[in-house]
């Protein structure tokens, strides 16, 4: 293991995640998106992992970009975030994966089929009747409530 590895292995170990072998995963990946410290991606398993589904989001840190430094704090953060997060109301997480061959780290996901919420809204927009306007806007309620209340974060870019 490198230096550039240890901090990678300092969190799997701290937060006793789940280090996926990114080898478990096909390589074919869709961008879906980007976050505040690298691109996120839909991918598939090649068989199935227990306890993940087939369909899952990666969200990536690259250690060889510039601010590379910056961005493993902001990765780290959510890491610790997503690690603490047990609520039906909140996206799963599963746990962390390495690809060696492109020096690439990653938030193993549960993936939204509906994308974001901002997304689902403009697409569903006429569609959707008020009774599940009223659903979601509970669930939202309920899963902000429980990051507020128990793990006492604020969430910062929450935006519809």
């Amino acid at each position: 293991m490198n230096d550039t590895d240890d901090w990678f292995q300092t969190a799997i170990d701290k937060y006793e995640l789940k280090n996926i072998p990114f080898e478990d995963f096909n390589k074919k990946k869709k961008k879906i998106g980007r976050g505040g410290f690298g691109d996120i991606f839909m991918v598939t398993c090649k068989k199935p992992i227990p306890s993940i589904p087939e369909k899952i989001a990666l969200k990536g840190v690259s250690v060889g970009e510039e601010d590379s430094g910056m961005s493993i704090k902001r990765f780290l953060s959510e890491l610790k975030l997503h690690s603490r997060a047990k609520n039906d109301r909140i996206i799963n997480f599963f746990g962390v994966s390495k690809d060696e061959d492109n020096d690439q780290y990653y938030l193993v996901m549960e993936f939204a089929d509906e994308g974001d919420l901002r997304g689902y809204l403009i697409k569903k927009k006429s569609n959707i009747q008020w009774e599940k306007r009223l659903d979601l806007a509970i669930q939202i309620a309920e899963g902000i409530v429980y990051i507020h209340n128990e793990l006492n974060i604020a969430h910062r870019d929450l935006v519809i």
